[in-house]
């Protein structure tokens, strides 16, 4: 016996509708869930406020990498690892304590290695490093950044 799925999707409608459930609702339950994640925490960089302009993306005098990581969701963050990767020079972690809701915290600076340079030096941010936070929203927790050769030690 051969069956026809659309005849199979009517019974399926008709019989959620005699148990009173709208086939709307089903639709918008499955196409456009309850977000729940918007209550997470939700960490990105910003940048760090600073009297002149900065000569790169996150770079600062010294030169230093400068980053500010903040919390964009409705629950506080706990304490993760943001880990700073120079295209040459190695990586390092920096310790980022916890972070309350719609806070945001300013990282210790980290010195850019000499060797990083070549001529300009390019490096990688990425928060909670670790994965240590859980987040609505993992995919927003890298950043790249700059410091110029007019900058370099």
């Amino acid at each position: 016996m051969r069956r026809n799925p659309s005849l199979i999707s009517l019974i399926g409608l008709l019989a959620l509708l005699a148990w009173g459930c709208s086939g709307l609702d089903i639709l918008q339950s499955v196409f456009n869930p309850e977000d729940e994640t918007t209550t997470r925490p939700d960490l990105r960089f910003a940048r760090v406020p600073s009297d002149n302009d900065a000569p790169g993306v996150f770079c600062g005098a010294g030169p230093t990498v400068v980053v500010a990581v903040e919390n964009r969701g409705q629950e506080r963050a706990g304490a993760s690892i943001t880990t700073i990767i120079f295209v040459i020079g190695g990586s390092f972690d920096v310790q980022s304590p916890e972070i309350g809701a719609d806070s945001s915290i300013q990282l210790s600076p980290v010195t850019v290695p000499r060797e990083c340079f070549n001529p300009d030096c390019d490096f990688t941010i990425l928060a909670d490093s670790r994965f240590q936070v859980d987040e609505s929203d993992e995919d927003n927790n890298r950043a790249d950044g700059n410091c110029p050769a007019s900058v370099a030690p």
